[in-house]
Formats: C-alpha cells, structure tokens, sequence
C-alpha cells in the first residue's frame, strides 16, 4: 500500500467488515433488548443486558453439529439472548416469541446507524477505481440491512459467513472474496475492527489489513496497520480526490459528536 514503492502490487479489491465498521447498534443493544422486553412482560436494567451480551457474545460458542449454516447462525443468536436476559432476571415466559422478535428486528435498517464516515469513504474509493465488498461473519439477514440502509448500490458484492461456509479469521471466506473479483490476495485490503477476526484473519489470507478505531479513544494511532477513520483509507491507499476526502473528513466531527451521545456495542463481525 506504499504509494512510492512501484515494484507493490496494486490494490484492485477493498473489503469492510459490517458491525462496528460500517454499521452499529442502534439505539444499543441493551436498549433494544429491553424495549423488545416490554412488550413481554418484562421490565429489565438496560446496562444489566448490555453487560449480559457482551459476556455472552464472548464465551457463547456455535452448534458446529449443525450442518445448516444459518440454523447455527439463529441457534447462537438464541444462546445469546438467553444469557443475557438471564444475567438481568427472569427471561420472558414466552422467550421463544422474544428471541423471535428479536432477531427478526435486527434484520432492518432502523436497528442500525451507518457510521458518519462510510458513504464519503466508498465514494472516494469506487471513484478512484476500487472494487468495494463487505466481508462478514454475519447471516443472510446482513442483505436486508445493507439494502435498507441504502448501502447495498455502494458495494460490488456481499460475502457472509453462513454463505461462504468459512468465517473469519478462517482464510477460506478471503479465498470466496478473491475468485468473485478474479484478484491476487496481494492485490486485496481487508478493514475491520477486530484483531482477531479481521487483521489476523486477512493477514493469513495474505491480504493487507487495516484495524480501525473509528476514533473510540483520544489517542492517535498512526500506525501501519491501524487507522483511526475510515476517512484514512483512501489515503493509504494513495488516493487523491479533494472534494470527496473533503467531505470524508468533516464526517469526523459527525462522527465524534454521535459518539458522545450514543455509545455503542459490538455485535457481529
């Protein structure tokens, strides 16, 4: 990705990860799982959910006995849920008919906030040639989101785990990625926001790979392999486009702003 090295491969593909890259939560999801509570009967602390869904989101594992991927992909969700409303009291006497809202909720753009540096960030790169996708652990439900938030025109194709087959940081979802576009691994950048998932899972691909902070603390981290914007990308990629970087840019202060009043979690990869 050094602009000044001409012996470098050049970068054809840029793939996004979808939560907590280009997509969040919203209002959270302790908010939402409370609000989903109520029409239940029952009343639960939203930062006792909050705190039950990222325990839970870390130790839960996937059914790898079940051959269905997106029967896995809903099993793991209900496990989920249900340890997190346990951890905040009683679950709903009907908790099936509450999973069920639930994940069918979190299939639409009004649970989702796209991130204020997303758009201005595509638009700098397809206009400067990039082929764009995202590239996710997530399940078929991801389609809709995208569509609904009006994102879906701003990517070339959709590469999700329980259709691939492989999930990051497993390399075989990089590999699908790679014979959709026709490209190298050389030839392709993955960014996300997670270590694991993202940076080391591309890495193996023999990708190149940005982790990014979307500005979650006060430090800057100029580093190789981390950016604190997604406005950074085009940059490091060598792009050049003044009016768009422009707009990407003041999408900073939108996106500091809605930090400060809208902390949020994440939720798939």
């Amino acid at each position: 990705m050094d602009r000044e090295d001409a012996t470098a491969p050049r970068v054809r593909l840029v793939t996004f990860d979808a939560a907590g890259t280009i997509l969040e939560p919203r209002p959270s999801v302790g908010a939402v799982y409370r609000e989903v509570a109520l029409y239940h009967g029952r009343e639960y602390d939203e930062a006792a959910l909050e705190s039950g869904f990222r325990t839970a989101f870390s130790c839960v594992s996937k059914d790898e006995t079940e051959l269905d991927p997106e029967n896995r992909e809903r099993d793991f969700w209900r496990r989920v849920v249900l340890h997190a409303v346990t951890t905040a009291g009683e679950p709903p006497e009907r908790f099936d008919a509450y999973f069920d809202e639930l994940y069918e909720t979190f299939a639409h753009a009004h649970r989702w906030r796209v991130l204020p540096e997303v758009v201005p960030t595509l638009e700098v790169l397809r206009a400067a040639g990039y082929r764009t996708a995202v590239v996710s652990n997530w399940d078929k439900r991801l389609h809709t989101v995208l569509a609904e938030t009006g994102l879906r025109p701003l990517f070339d194709a959709v590469v999700i785990s329980s259709e691939a087959g492989w999930e990051k940081p497993d390399v075989g979802i990089f590999r699908v990625a790679e014979r959709i576009f026709g490209v190298e691994p050389s030839e392709c950048l993955h960014i996300g926001d997670s270590r694991k998932h993202d940076l080391a899972g591309a890495r193996a691909a023999g990708w190149a790979a940005l982790l990014v902070h979307h500005a979650r603390s006060n430090e800057r981290r100029a580093t190789p392999d981390e950016i604190d914007f997604l406005s950074d990308v085009p940059a490091r990629l060598g792009t050049d486009d003044r009016r768009r970087a422009t707009r990407a840019d003041e999408s900073r202060d939108d996106l500091s702003a809605w930090r400060d009043e809208s902390p949020n979690t994440k939720m798939r990869g």
